[in-house]
């Protein structure tokens, strides 16, 4: 049970590296402008460790958090203008009549769940592949749509996350000890399968 390359001992590993990585995550994210960046770092070392690839997940992190550092920042500045229009947009859906607000709320969903999608991809992407800006969230669009069953899990995940919560509060404990390394380690399982689709050998 206790040997080194146990099944044990290998979940014990995995979980030391899910906390660490959160750790690393939470830090270089405390300047918020660097969140961007930071998650990019994160989804890298998270899939080297799931492709077998491993290394050192702290030089892993800090070779991804520098070298994406301009383009996932630009990137996180564009996603935080994004969410800033959708929520001026939905209080202005609020504001109008029944009749309008129906049809505004549609135009709304509309745009709401695409934008969404490319949200979920973007730092994912962003890690694993060399695009300008332009093509980065253009893939991410793309990607969603033709992997749509994925993508709707990876939407989902997070809602699963506060339903555990509702029916066990402690989990709320865990989820704040290492819960954006749960989320990137779920999600990463999933992204290494959609991008080996993307990338030759």
């Amino acid at each position: 049970m206790f040997k080194l390359d146990s099944a044990f001992v290998r979940f014990l590993n995995l979980i030391a590296d899910i906390f660490i990585l959160h750790v690393l995550w939470f830090i270089h994210s405390i300047p918020i402008i660097t969140i961007g960046a930071s998650t990019t770092a994160l989804y890298y070392s998270m899939m080297k460790r799931i492709d077998n690839d491993r290394g050192s997940i702290f030089s892993n992190f800090r070779s991804s958090f520098k070298l994406n550092f301009k383009q996932s920042t630009i990137l996180w500045l564009i996603e935080i203008v994004a969410i800033i229009v959708l929520v001026i947009d939905f209080r202005f859906c609020l504001l109008l009549t029944s009749n309008a607000r129906n049809i505004f709320m549609t135009l709304y969903m509309v745009v709401l769940i695409p934008v969404c999608f490319i949200l979920i991809y973007l730092f994912p992407i962003q890690s694993k592949f060399e695009n300008n800006i332009k093509t980065t969230i253009k893939n991410a669009f793309i990607m969603s749509i033709l992997n749509l069953h994925y993508t709707i899990i990876l939407f989902f995940i997070p809602v699963l996350f506060l339903v555990i919560c509702f029916f066990f509060p402690p989990f709320i404990t865990i989820l704040f000890i290492m819960g954006f390394g749960i989320y990137a380690y779920i999600s990463s399982l999933l992204f290494t399968k959609i991008f080996k689709k993307y990338i030759t050998e």
